[in-house]
């Protein structure tokens, strides 16, 4: 699929749940992170995400920590590197693609990852990162 169409899929909900792994999620971040202003970029992904999960009959696993963080560091990550290309950028941060142990574990700690209030709202790391 080329990146329009990508984009197009997620938003319209056209999307399905067997193209919707990791990677995808990443991909269709990174595509709102470069085609809009980031405020936009949050607000579109996170609806447009919840109501993924409706229609794939998930919606308890949407989480709002989760979902912010990774759009916030992918737009971070996106400025540093510039990348033409999703391919570019996943090269040049790899790292976002690791599942186990996840990034969130520099980030957070498991006790509030898990929590009902970051399920639903978007908290701040309690983990202090060194740079």
């Amino acid at each position: 699929m080329t990146d329009d169409e990508i984009f197009d899929a997620f938003v319209t909900g056209r999307m399905t749940s067997d193209l919707f792994d990791h990677k995808m999620h990443i991909h269709v971040g990174w595509l709102h992170v470069i085609r809009l202003p980031l405020n936009e970029a949050l607000a579109e992904f996170s609806q447009k995400l919840k109501a993924l999960t409706v229609l794939f009959g998930v919606a308890d696993k949407y989480h709002e920590t989760i979902t912010w963080f990774y759009i916030l560091l992918i737009n971070e990550r996106q400025t540093l590197c510039q990348a033409k290309s999703f391919e570019e950028f996943i090269r040049k941060n790899i790292d976002l693609l690791d599942r186990n142990p996840s990034i969130l574990r520099s980030y957070y700690s498991p006790e509030r990852l898990s929590s009902e209030l970051a399920r639903n709202h978007c908290l701040m790391p309690d983990r202090l990162i060194a740079g």
